[in-house]
């Protein structure tokens, strides 16, 4: 056995500061940047969000509608990316809601209205167009007759109707009875009679048949010439 010595044991133990001091150094040197550098980690760009555009407005609207009648319209709304469906409803007559309810106008005739949808995103827009219709007219109450009477033989009374309501379907057929004739203006021809005699001119309905009126006409017979004294 090798006997320890005071000088081996201070060479020994010289030995291993020597180590840890070799060993702090590397440690200070690395973490300064000494040595071999270390590689970063790579960036993960931020997802871009792509540009939003409205590219058509389509709006769509029953028609025809009854005046003063109300539908909701509809509209589909297409484009790119994360754009915004909402649009500005707008009409030509009547009324329309914000969430596309039109009312019709009241017409007394057949109209057309134009409806438009704007994209709120942009200046894109859609129109659709609904025929307005009137209410159907009421229904036949009367029919009345009047004529100028008499008339001579062979001669012409203008015959005239009256159709109430007066809101009420208006054209009337005309017919004479038991002979002559009436043009479709109601103007009555007589025949030529050698007695007194009566003509029947009727007007009827085209709404309702059932719906009629009648005046009798008077037609006279011709004069006698006196002779001459």
């Amino acid at each position: 056995m090798i006997p320890r010595t005071p000088s081996i044991i201070r060479f020994v133990e010289s030995g291993a500061a020597n180590i840890a001091i070799a060993s702090l150094l590397a440690i200070l040197a690395f973490g300064c940047g000494g040595g071999s550098s270390a590689t970063p980690a790579p960036v993960t760009p931020a997802p871009t969000t792509p540009a939003s555009t409205v590219t058509s407005v389509v709006p769509s609207c029953a028609s025809p509608l009854a005046s003063a009648a109300s539908e909701t319209c509809t509209v589909v709304v297409t484009g790119t990316g994360s754009f915004n469906n909402a649009v500005i409803w707008s009409a030509s007559s009547g009324t329309v809601s914000s969430s596309g309810v039109f009312t019709a106008p009241a017409v007394t005739a057949t109209a057309t209205v134009t409806l438009t949808a704007t994209s709120m995103e942009g200046s894109v827009q859609g129109t659709v167009t609904v025929s307005v219709t009137p209410p159907p007219p009421p229904p036949v109450a009367s029919v009345t007759v009047t004529c100028a009477t008499p008339i001579a033989s062979g001669a012409t009374s203008q015959c005239m109707d009256t159709v109430m309501p007066a809101g009420a379907m208006q054209t009337v057929t005309w017919s004479v009875s038991p002979s002559g004739s009436v043009s479709a203006t109601g103007l009555f021809t007589a025949p030529m009679v050698s007695a007194n005699q009566m003509f029947t001119v009727t007007a009827t309905s085209m709404a309702d048949a059932v719906k009629s009126g009648s005046f009798v006409v008077q037609v006279m017979r011709p004069r006698r010439r006196r002779p001459p004294a």
